[in-house]
């Protein structure tokens, strides 16, 4: 089935990974870690820059030392490098691939998660889950409260090592692993056959069969719950006529708008797949003749109501297999749906 590149995780725990570093978010997303990671520029005038405390003078290196006449809550206050430490304007992917960057081993991660392992010790998430700025007794000068981030800091490191235990080895197989929602690549092949029956009994009936095989890569829907998946796709499926009656002759072919749904379940480590064929105009069709009679009657293949759902183990390349028939007994339809490597 299709991953994250290198990673060596089944499908479902890949997932399982990706959501558990999520679960860190709404700290990663709040204004005391925000505002530290490019949040607040604190070298502009507050209007422009967002800084309580006004245009700071910029040195290189950094002259930390003025901005402790404030932030004198924490002995140590600086600005982080924003190279490799900016948060703003990041989505979750971009945000997990850059933790990776900087903190090489899942231990090295889960270490400054617990303990900020700086240098000098300063315990920067701790202050900011104090929620006071390091301001001191100065937060009260500039009209402002305490907003801390939802939970502690040991609830954060537990979250940051449940997320580096599901990865495993996956931590160091690629970037992408536990970071990028993988893909689901699926081969698709459906099969039908039907009779048209109906036809005058002068001209006998058709037989016909219409078989067509694909491959098709879910991806995840913007805009949706969560674990849902989506693929669209055209084919062109050509329909076989079989002669049971010499006068009825006929090959035809039509195209194909076929769309997926595909909602990923966790629990059962299943996908439920929601599909549905949707022809255009033009369809094939098959001529019968006997003598000066001329009938002719469409091949449309299409999903029977039955069908349109199927169920799929996530970590499994064996193929799925739905069999249905028509109530009327004119026609049979299969369907098989098989993850691909």
């Amino acid at each position: 089935m299709a991953s994250a590149p290198s990673c060596p995780l089944p499908y479902a725990k890949q997932v399982k990974a990706v959501k558990a570093f999520a679960e860190m978010m709404p700290v990663f997303r709040h204004p005391r870690c925000l505002n530290c990671h490019g949040g607040v520029d604190p070298f502009e005038e507050e209007e422009v820059g967002g800084h309580r405390g006004g245009a700071m003078e910029q040195s290189f290196p950094i002259n930390t030392a003025q901005c402790q006449d404030c932030h004198d809550g924490l002995p140590g206050w600086m600005v982080p490098p924003l190279e490799d430490l900016m948060f703003v304007g990041k989505s979750d992917e971009e945000l997990c691939l850059q933790m990776k960057h900087r903190e090489k081993t899942g231990a090295e991660f889960v270490g400054h998660i617990f303990n900020d392992h700086d240098d000098a010790n300063v315990q920067f998430i701790a202050a900011g889950f104090k929620g006071d700025r390091a301001l001191g007794e100065g937060l009260a000068d500039y009209d402002l409260v305490a907003e801390k981030p939802p939970g502690t800091q040991a609830q954060l490191t537990d979250k940051a090592r449940k997320w580096v235990e599901t990865l495993g080895d996956g931590y160091t197989a690629s970037p992408e692993c536990g970071c990028v929602k993988p893909s689901l690549k699926l081969e698709i092949r459906h099969r039908s056959a039907g009779n048209t029956n109906d036809a005058p009994s002068r001209a006998g009936h058709v037989d016909f069969s219409g078989e067509v095989k694909f491959e098709v890569t879910l991806v995840p829907v913007e805009g949706l719950p969560d674990g849902w998946h989506r693929a669209d796709t055209t084919l062109h499926r050509p329909l076989r006529v079989d002669l049971v009656n010499r006068h009825c002759r006929g090959e035809a072919s039509q195209d194909e708008e076929w769309n997926l749904f595909g909602r990923i379940n966790l629990e059962t480590e299943t996908l439920e797949l929601n599909f549905g064929i949707y022809p255009e105009e033009e369809r094939g069709s098959a001529t019968c003749r006997t003598g000066g009679h001329v009938d002719t009657k469409p091949l449309e293949p299409s999903l029977f109501y039955e069908m349109e759902r199927i169920t799929i183990p996530l970590d499994s390349t064996a193929p799925t297999t739905l069999t249905a028939t028509d109530p009327s007994g004119g026609a049979q339809e299969w369907i098989t749906v098989r993850l691909v490597e």
